[in-house]
């Protein structure tokens, strides 16, 4: 609550029209983005080109960054809908049950997997950018799209964290959901390479198997960190908030005399 109170903000939550601009804004960024990346791909297309790496098996989502776009959108979509609800009158107690998948998916895969991305990326793209975007997307696609997909997710979700109040998930579960979504993916990128000897990233191909194996443990490693890291910024910002949903105090029953 403190961070609130330095940035002038009230101690209680964002009024909903606040939380729906944004929610909105965000929405719409991540739209516009993924309708710009598509008109791109169409545009390769219609001259006979593709974007490298883009036309082997798998598509575009075998790329993590492709995946957290797509989940993104659906994320403050939904986020923005769920708003427009509160703004009706819907209660507290009617929206409980979806805003507490929100808070789930908020707290264990959006804010995790893009703050990951980011942290993973710019360390390896400022050590050997072929190692995770090669320098040939350069010719495709403009720089504005690299720093939006591996930079500005980090900046939205920070400040969701900020503006909304999430409650934060319980380990176990949030352990149950990055072990099972973190494992898919890793099957995915072995899938690929087994099915069209292509690796998804660089950095992979220069690794032996068991180097792979340690690579992959070292992901989970950091995941977990930021998930960590999120929760223990989640609580500095909201405090008891996060941790529980403040019930309405009970009306008061007239005495009978």
């Amino acid at each position: 609550m403190a961070i609130r109170k330095c940035m002038g903000l009230r101690n209680s939550e964002s009024p909903a029209w606040v939380a729906l601009l944004w929610h909105t804004a965000v929405a719409g960024s991540y739209i516009f983005m993924r309708l710009r990346f598509s008109e791109i791909l169409e545009e390769l297309k219609s001259e006979g080109k593709t974007l490298p790496g883009y036309d082997r098996f798998g598509g575009r989502y075998k790329y993590l960054t492709q995946i957290n776009l797509l989940l993104q959108v659906i994320f403050f979509t939904s986020a923005a809908f769920v708003d427009v609800l509160r703004i009706v009158g819907l209660s507290q107690k009617e929206l409980r049950p979806v805003q507490r998948i929100l808070d789930v998916v908020f707290t264990t895969l959006v804010f995790p997997m893009a703050m990951f991305i980011v942290a993973i990326f710019w360390p390896l793209f400022l050590y050997n950018r072929e190692l995770i975007f090669p320098a040939i997307l350069d010719q495709y696609l403009p720089s504005y799209i690299n720093h939006f997909e591996h930079g500005a997710i980090a900046m939205f979700v920070l400040i969701e964290v900020l503006l909304v109040r999430h409650e934060s998930s319980r380990f176990s579960l949030a352990s149950a959901i990055i072990l099972s979504v973190g494992t898919s993916y890793m099957c995915i990128v072995f899938y690929v390479a087994y099915m069209s000897d292509y690796w998804v990233y660089g950095i992979l191909i220069m690794l032996k198997p068991f180097q792979r194996v340690l690579f992959f443990a070292a992901m989970f490693g950091l995941v977990f960190a930021v998930f960590t890291f999120g929760k223990l910024l989640n609580f500095t910002v909201w405090g008891q908030l996060a941790t529980s949903v403040q019930s309405s105090p009970p009306l008061q029953r007239k005495k009978i005399r």
